[in-house]
């Protein structure tokens, strides 16, 4: 090798070290670290849609559970039962309500979030 080859690899080699310690790597790393961020409030974002369908369903669920508790098709037998049971039917439609709530609430956070990328 002459030496205007040797500096020329020489000078390759050292501009290779420099964009991976001052840059290029950087600039890489940062791409890289963006994609899996937006990737992953995307995957979170699908995730709570679905689970926001199973929320519905429950809630629907729950509520019809209170009409039945609420509007018994048979003579009450025990009125404290009676009692008991609406009043645990409708804590479950408030428990539902706030799990469909809570899914919408972090649906917008995450929607928000993903207007950032």
């Amino acid at each position: 090798m002459s030496k205007t080859t040797v500096e020329v690899v020489l000078s390759s080699f050292a501009k290779e070290i420099v964009a991976r310690i001052a840059g290029d790597g950087n600039e890489v790393l940062g791409q890289k670290i963006a994609r899996k961020a937006s990737s992953a409030i995307k995957g979170q974002i699908a995730s709570l849609e679905a689970q926001l369908v199973d929320a519905e369903a429950n809630l629907e669920d729950a509520q019809e559970d209170f009409k039945t508790a609420m509007y018994p098709t048979k003579m009450i037998k025990d009125n404290a039962l009676y009692c008991q049971n609406v009043i645990d039917a409708q804590e479950d439609v408030l428990d539902r309500e706030g799990d469909v709530n809570d899914i919408k609430n972090s649906l917008k956070t995450f929607n928000a979030l993903s207007k950032g990328f």
